[in-house]
């Protein structure tokens, strides 16, 4: 069986990509989620563990924050990286003059 077989549980010439995806897409344990509704695929894509111990959604915050946050204390070597909404600091960390990290950053990702 070809891996667009597979993936796409068979389906070739028939249907959208949707109808594909929601047929026979393939999530981490192989099993093949059949008549799944697209909010519980997303569910079970953005609960995988991608890098360590963080899920694709963790790490989609900490990227967020990171290019679209508010980023302060830069100039009094500890900066802050702050949540998109503002609502609760993810990154911080203690540098030297030189903008070397000293410690170990304090991470929120939840």
């Amino acid at each position: 069986m070809s891996i667009a077989t597979y993936i796409t549980g068979g389906l070739h010439s028939t249907g959208s990509i949707k109808d594909y995806i929601l047929r026979g897409l393939a999530i981490g344990d192989d099993s093949i989620i059949s008549d799944a509704d697209a909010e519980k695929v997303a569910v079970k894509v953005w609960e995988k563990v991608l890098d360590g111990n963080y899920e694709a959604q963790e790490l989609m915050r900490g990227i967020s924050a990171m290019l679209f946050a508010k980023i302060s204390d830069m100039e009094q070597v500890a900066p802050v990286v702050r949540s998109v909404d503002d609502s609760k600091i993810r990154f911080k960390w203690i540098t030297d003059e030189f903008g070397n990290r000293l410690s170990r950053p304090f991470i929120d990702l939840t």
